[in-house]
């Protein structure tokens, strides 16, 4: 066989592959592997059967398969289990169970269960507030790379709440969670160069982090943006901008940018004067559980 005949065969046989072979995980071997004990196995059958790759979605035979790798020190199959117990799905709500199986995974070295465990002291979700308890699991996840930790111990170092009050660690902190992918993280550090107040006043840096807060999904984030729009903080003042960022935040779910939006609309500020869709946003407002609009 001349070499490019070798070429063309092997090209053909690559292609093939790519296009024909099935690479989803065979379900009958892993169960196969799940009962021989091999946790990543049930773990990755319990991934199978939540969303219905490749079997029949099926929550109840999802969470039987993440505590068979949970009970095998699979970490993240605990965590998994512990959000399933936490929402009631294919499982019985049991919000003391998942607490546990969070800790459980932090422990095996889940950094996203860290956070959520420590969410849970910190926000009193738990039988009470433990803040000292919170720092130190949002500490753990910062240190495994997770963005939402350094941020979360970010928040406690701002308000001195579980440590000394520190703005200059809460805000490089802050800015590591941001460089990270935090979206809630930049528009903490935006507010911050704002202000001035544990980094430069810096009102580019501010803008710039609070757009990058907003376009990750942050709807805190485009209300602060909004509000250096409306006055002019740093920026010219620009109403009509100043409203799409404050739907946006409405939309997002944050209810303070419904009221804001609702009283421009009821004004004719930088939008039509409507007074029925101001009432509109002044519901929404207070659905959302921002209680100037529900008076």
């Amino acid at each position: 066989m001349r070499f490019t005949s070798f070429l063309q065969v092997l090209v053909s046989a690559v292609s093939f592959c790519v296009c024909g072979c099935d690479r989803t995980p065979n379900a009958a071997a892993l169960q196969q592997d799940c009962e021989e004990g091999k946790a990543d196995a049930c773990y990755s059958l319990g991934d199978m059967y939540e969303v219905g790759e490749g079997v029949i979605q099926d929550h109840s035979r999802a969470a039987a398969f993440f505590q068979q790798a949970c009970d095998g020190r699979n970490a993240a199959a605990c965590r998994k289990l512990a959000t399933m117990y936490r929402t009631g799905v294919g499982v019985t709500l049991d919000s003391a169970r998942s607490d546990t199986l969070f800790q459980q995974a932090c422990d095996g070295g889940d950094a996203p269960a860290c956070t959520t465990a420590a969410d849970s002291y910190a926000h009193g979700e738990v039988d009470s507030r433990d803040y000292a308890r919170a720092a130190a699991l949002y500490a753990s996840a910062c240190g495994g790379g997770y963005a939402e930790g350094c941020r979360g111990l970010g928040t406690l170092y701002a308000n001195g709440r579980g440590v000394t009050q520190n703005v200059n660690r809460a805000a490089w902190l802050f800015r590591q969670a941001c460089d990270s992918g935090s979206a809630e993280a930049c528009s903490y550090i935006g507010i911050m160069h704002r202000i001035g107040r544990g980094a430069a006043r810096d009102s580019a840096r501010a803008r710039s982090l609070l757009e990058q807060a907003c376009e990750g999904g942050f709807a805190e984030g485009c209300f602060n943006l909004a509000a250096m729009y409306t006055d002019g903080w740093g920026v010219p003042r620009d109403r009509p901008y100043a409203a799409l960022l404050l739907r946006q935040a409405c939309d997002g779910g944050y209810g303070a940018g419904c009221y804001n939006l609702g009283a421009m609309h009821r004004r004719g500020d930088g939008v039509p004067r409507d007074s029925a869709r101001a009432v509109s946003l002044m519901r929404r407002a207070c659905e959302l559980g921002f209680a100037l609009a529900c008076r």
